[in-house]
Formats: C-alpha cells, structure tokens, sequence
C-alpha cells in the first residue's frame, strides 16, 4: 500500500520547523518502496538529511546563483545510480592538466608563449614541457630558471633547453638545468640563466624535461618584457628573395611597356628580352617559395 505525504509534508514542515516523522523520508533514507518516476517530487526535494536539526532550505527553494543546495548536494552523491558520477568528478580534479596543456610535443603548441613567467609543473614521470618563442626582431633575449618544489632523490634535476628549428638545428644550442648533479650532490643548483641573440623571423624553442624528479614544479621568466610576439616575421633571406623576384618583375613590365612603343627590329628585340625575362620572373618566384618555407618540424625531437 502506498500513501501520498506530500499534503501532511506541507502541513507539518517549514524551513523553520523540526524536520518531519521519519514517515515522510524518501526511499533512499528509510528503504521504503522506492517512489515512482515524478511522484511526490515536492515532497522528495524538500525532505532533509535525517539527524540535523538546523534550518536547512530545501534544494528547490536555493537562492538564486548557487548551483544547488549542499543538502542537495549530499542526496545526490549517496544516491547508488550516481555514485559513479560523483567519484569521476573528483577525479577530474585531481588530474586536471596544467595552463599550457597540452605540449608535450613541439607540434602539439596551440600558440607561441607571450607570458613574460611561467609557473609550471611536470604532472607525470612521463611528462615534458615544450614552448615556442617569437622574440620580435634581433633581440637579446635573456632566460632565468628555477625550481619552485625540489627533487625528492638527491640525484634529480630539470633541464630546460633551447633549440633553433629554423637554424636548421635539432640539437640545443643553450642549456640551464637546476637540482641536483655530480658536481653539487649534497646541495641542488635552485637558479639557473641562459641568453642568446634572436634573428629576425626565426622561431626558439624551450624543452623542459627531468631527470629522477617526478611531478617536478619548475618557474622560468623571459626578459625584457614585450620581447616576445604572435606575429612572425619573414628571415632576412626570405625578405631578399621577395626583393629579387618583385624587382625582376619590374623589369618585365618595362619591357613589356617599351615594346608597346617600339617600331621595326627594335620591337623585336624587346620581344626577345620580354620571353627571357619571363624566365627570370618564374625562377625568382619559385627561389622566394623556397626560400620563405619553414622547416617541417618532424621526426626526432619534435613529434
């Protein structure tokens, strides 16, 4: 037999009231016959958690801008069907990734690195950091690192380095690395500096991994400020291809203007420069595509 309380629930409870008779809790408090679907559903929101006896306002009547009320909250998260839902949640959480994740690829950087510091973590023994840079020109370019946690083993460390794709180097042309060494085993290295000179249009690149020093918190900072952009310009030898095939197509349109006015051999002979000036015109511009292209960054170390 099934009987409605929800005209005793209204009678008997307010906010302000005592809670209600045990009689009045849901099946999941009492284990009762579990209610049907949409049943009583004033009643089921407004009954509280047995043992309470503070004003506590039912889940249906939360101010406006909380999300739900905590004891709402508790009701869910006991509930059998939606246990699942609650521990993934927390989960979530606990392993959210850091600010510029994901990189743990060169080709995986949405967009180059803008933030004069940078405050990071290696989340994983796996884990490794990578940062593009587009200094602004030919620029100085200075770079301090640190370790914010140390190694827990005396042997660990966290080296950042610094490689030039389109210098046509796969290797690092600087290093920085703080913790531990065999040099310094009783004491870590906390700071460490590198600086190089930028060429214009060319993109750098920060690798930080460790070494014995898992879930790692290491900070780095880019100076001076604003050295770092979004725009990339052109190499110098990029800008002085585009030069030499714009000013050969310049010299085609001459040409070209001059034949138009030009009687008798003289015509002809501006025929004959305008068909090898073509040539020079189409030359130029495949040696400017050539030349203006980016490394492809693949194979070893960027993928």
């Amino acid at each position: 037999m099934f009987v409605d309380l929800t005209h005793s629930l209204e009678r008997k409870w307010t906010p302000s009231a005592p809670f209600p008779p045990a009689a009045g809790y849901s099946a999941l408090e009492t284990g009762s016959r579990p209610r049907r679907l949409g049943e009583n559903r004033k009643a089921a929101d407004a009954a509280p958690r047995r043992g309470h006896t503070d004003n506590i306002r039912p889940a249906s009547r939360a101010p406006e801008g909380r999300i739900a009320d905590t004891t709402r909250v508790r009701h869910l998260c006991i509930a059998p069907f939606l246990a699942a839902f609650c521990i993934s949640g927390l989960t979530a959480v606990a392993s959210a990734d850091g600010p510029f994740e994901p990189n743990e690829t060169a080709l995986m950087i949405a967009a180059p690195l803008t933030a004069p510091r940078v405050d990071a973590s290696l989340e994983t023994p796996q884990d490794e950091d990578w940062y593009l840079l587009q200094p602004q020109g030919v620029r100085q370019v200075g770079i301090i690192a640190g370790l914010i946690a140390g190694c827990d083993k005396s042997y660990g460390s966290v080296t950042f380095d610094l490689l030039d794709p389109d210098g046509g180097g796969s290797l690092p042309f600087a290093s920085m690395k703080v913790g531990y060494s065999y040099a310094t085993p009783d004491a870590p290295v906390t700071i460490d500096t590198a600086s190089f000179t930028s060429d214009v249009g060319r993109r750098y690149y920060l690798h930080v991994t460790q070494s014995g020093c898992p879930g790692a918190r290491y900070s780095f900072a880019i100076a001076p400020a604003g050295v770092l952009g979004t725009r990339l310009a052109p190499t110098e030898q990029c800008s002085a291809a585009r030069k030499h095939a714009a000013n050969a197509r310049v010299k085609l349109k001459r040409y070209q203007a001059a034949r138009k006015k030009a009687q008798g051999s003289r015509r002809r002979e501006l025929g004959d420069k305008i068909q090898l000036q073509s040539q020079q015109v189409a030359k130029s511009a495949a040696q400017a595509v050539t030349t203006c292209a980016r490394r492809a960054l693949t194979g070893y170390p960027w993928e």
